[in-house]
């Protein structure tokens, strides 16, 4: 009986236990993207760090002034209270930039008009190409965005044409119509009844060369208002700035591309007739002087560029007899000085006819003398 107690005492006792191979099944891959976020987190903070000491001190105070716009942290203490000093500095400041940017512009500017005085007609055609690169980027973006399904707005052509929304509803809308509407219509009549009686005193060469370049206006679609009238002494063209539009930079004779392909494409049907061409620029009556110019340099030099415009087109050089700057002496709108009609350049073609009929007036006076 003792004997087996020891026995029993003196056994081994095996427990056996499951090997556990659904370890992974039962707690799942949890941390092995938490151990992935963590390994992300440290090599960003890694190249952060790398990035900063890399760059220089104004990229590095850039960056804090980036993540810090409005000095949320101020590192300098200063008295309670509002901080005029601060605001004062702050106005100070953004006058300053101010009148840097607009130094750097007119810099600009002029070195951009001398060039192109220095070499008009590669100037002119640097002009032309630029525009043209910009429009065809422009378009290719605009095609993009169709086919991805973007937004487009409003049509080019409702744009162009800078159709605004008016509420038919309201009285004031009617009003305003009926009355504009009726003086437009006596304006018309007047200026109509003004060019049929130019027309009839013009000759019949003018009225083919004034047609010509009327159906050119027509088939170019540009910003620029351009009248066409033939008159007793030969063709007269009329170019205008409008409201949200003008043929040249503000203060500078350096003309966009659009005025650029009319004048140009003018030339060419000019070229075609006879006749002397005398090219005038004119200004509002705003007093404009800057380091360059004043309204008679500005119309002159305006004028001078047109001059350009048409050799460039294929016009005879030898056939312009005049170029003339007439600031504000000779205003479209009198009733209005500052208009932007006011703002124009004339280029004028002598019927060869009337120059003939006016040389042996001449010749007849002095005779009778």
């Amino acid at each position: 009986m003792k004997s087996d107690d020891q026995q029993s005492s003196s056994e081994i006792i095996i427990v056996r236990r499951g090997g556990h191979g659904d370890h992974d099944d039962h707690h799942g891959g949890v941390w092995k993207i938490a151990y992935a976020d963590f390994m992300t987190a440290m090599m960003a903070l890694f190249l952060v760090l790398w990035l900063v000491n890399v760059q220089d001190d104004e990229t590095k105070e850039a960056i804090a002034n980036y993540f810090n716009p409005i000095k949320l942290v101020d590192p300098q203490t200063s008295n309670r209270g509002i901080q005029h000093n601060d605001i004062e500095q702050d106005k100070k400041s953004s006058l300053d930039q101010e009148r840097r940017d607009n130094a750097e512009s007119e810099k600009s500017n002029a070195t951009e008009e001398a060039e192109l005085m220095h070499d008009p007609y590669s100037g002119l055609e640097k002009i032309v190409q630029s525009e043209h690169n910009a429009q065809n980027l422009t378009e290719q973006q605009f095609e993009k965005g169709k086919l991805v399904g973007q937004g487009t707005g409003d049509s080019q052509e409702n744009l162009q044409l800078g159709i605004e929304y008016h509420d038919p509803f309201s009285p004031y809308y009617w009003r305003k119509n009926v009355v504009s509407s009726q003086k437009a219509k006596t304006q018309k009549q007047k200026t109509m009844a003004q060019e049929s009686a130019q027309e009839s005193n013009s000759s019949e060469s003018s009225r083919i060369l004034a047609k010509e370049l009327t159906d050119l206006i027509k088939e170019t679609n540009n910003n620029i208002l351009a009248h066409v009238k033939p008159i007793r002494e030969g063709v007269m063209i009329e170019l205008m700035d409008q409201p949200k539009y003008e043929m040249f930079k503000v203060g500078l004779s350096v003309p966009t591309a659009q005025t650029i392909d009319l004048i140009s494409s003018m030339a060419g049907i000019i070229a075609k007739h006879q006749g002397y061409v005398v090219i005038s620029g004119h200004t509002d009556a705003r007093p404009y002087r800057s380091n360059v110019y004043d309204n008679w340099q500005l119309s002159t030099a305006r004028a001078q560029m047109a001059y350009y415009m048409l050799v460039r087109g294929g016009l005879d050089e030898k056939r312009i007899l005049r170029v003339e700057g007439y600031a504000d002496r000779d205003l479209k709108n009198k009733k209005d000085p500052y208009a932007v009609e006011n703002r124009r350049i004339s280029i004028f073609i002598r019927d060869p006819k009337s120059e003939e009929t006016q040389e042996k007036s001449l010749l007849e006076k002095e005779k009778t003398l």
